[in-house]
């Protein structure tokens, strides 16, 4: 699958622009609930948590709108070694940072 983020985003505003013009949408009504149906999956919700391994700490182009508010979690170990006590230590940080208010780690 190829996906990436800003392509899904273009492709949302050139999709609301042909709607425009067929006078399926007024543009000055558009809001985000409305671009989000423009989406590639316009019924997923929003991420929660991202996880990167290998010490990342970028998005690399993942999800970009679903993403905007996700709690952002990072670990050097590798993916292949990823083990269920890393995913604990990830969900405790996420636990913690909603309740201070969503935030990156």
């Amino acid at each position: 699958m190829n996906y990436g983020g800003r392509a899904e985003i273009i492709n949302a505003v050139k999709t609301i622009l042909s709607a425009q013009e067929q006078d399926f949408l007024d543009v000055s009504h558009l809001n985000e609930t409305t671009f989000e149906k423009y989406l590639y999956c316009p019924d997923c919700p929003d991420v929660d948590l991202i996880i990167r391994t290998g010490g990342e700490w970028r998005l690399s182009n993942f999800m970009l709108w679903r993403a905007a508010e996700a709690v952002f979690w990072s670990t050097p170990v590798l993916w292949p070694d990823f083990q269920q006590h890393h995913l604990e230590e990830a969900l405790e940080v996420y636990v913690q940072q909603i309740s201070e208010g969503k935030g990156n780690t």
